[in-house]
């Protein structure tokens, strides 16, 4: 009798039991029901849970950034952006809008009047949470730009030498002696490179530069 009167007891319990679960589960509210999450996002008790790209309450703002290239050589840029191929002026900035996540990818080069075509490093940049993020294009340390000033009395120079070990490139330009800076272009930057500027009959010779290997680093030839 004891023991048909303890199953009868634990059967009750459990009954009780089971009985009270279902009612809690009713009786809890779904804060989803009426909660629309929008370009795909999905909804975790009452709040969205945005994608990647957007934010807001309903995920249905796009979370917009921007990049900036900024151009701190002496020579406009060529860049070449998911395809597509953009200038970026001396000391300019372009800059490029979309959502945090995307990706924007490609290659950047550059040159002067004379001289080398110069390849800027390769870039793969995400679109930052918020804000600008800028990116610097620069010339490599490998390279230096080169001016030449004519504050001679001679009239103009009309040839540029650039010697490099045993190497020697000669540019045919015109320097008119204003005291002003002639921009002339790229070249390889060793501890031997050497610039001459020549006026026949006149010569100046340039010691070997001294230069640090630094990024956008330049070298102005003074002949006076």
């Amino acid at each position: 009798m004891m023991k048909q009167t303890k199953a009868i007891v634990y059967t009750v319990i459990l009954t009780l039991l089971a009985f009270g679960s279902v009612v809690y589960t009713a009786c809890r509210k779904d804060y989803c029901k009426n909660m629309v999450c929008q370009h795909g996002g999905t909804c975790n008790d009452g709040a969205c849970i945005c994608p990647q790209g957007f934010t807001g309450t309903y995920c249905q703002t796009p979370n917009v950034s921007s990049i900036g290239f900024r151009n701190n050589t002496f020579t406009p840029v060529t860049i070449t952006v998911n395809g597509a191929e953009y200038r970026v002026d001396t000391g300019s900035v372009l800059t490029f809008t979309g959502s945090h996540g995307d990706t924007l990818k490609g290659t950047a080069k550059t040159h002067g009047q004379y001289g080398l075509n110069v390849d800027l490093p390769a870039f793969k940049i995400v679109f930052p949470v918020r804000n600008t993020l800028y990116h610097d294009l620069d010339a490599p340390d490998n390279t230096f730009f080169l001016m030449a000033t004519n504050n001679s009395p001679v009239p103009y120079i009309t040839q540029v030498h650039v010697f490099n070990d045993a190497d020697s490139v000669l540019d045919i330009t015109v320097i008119n002696n204003t005291g002003a800076p002639h921009y002339i272009g790229y070249y390889n930057a060793t501890l031997r490179s050497k610039v001459r500027l020549e006026k026949t009959p006149y010569r100046w010779s340039f010691d070997t530069l001294s230069l640090p290997m630094t990024k956008n680093q330049y070298f102005n030839a003074i002949a006076n």
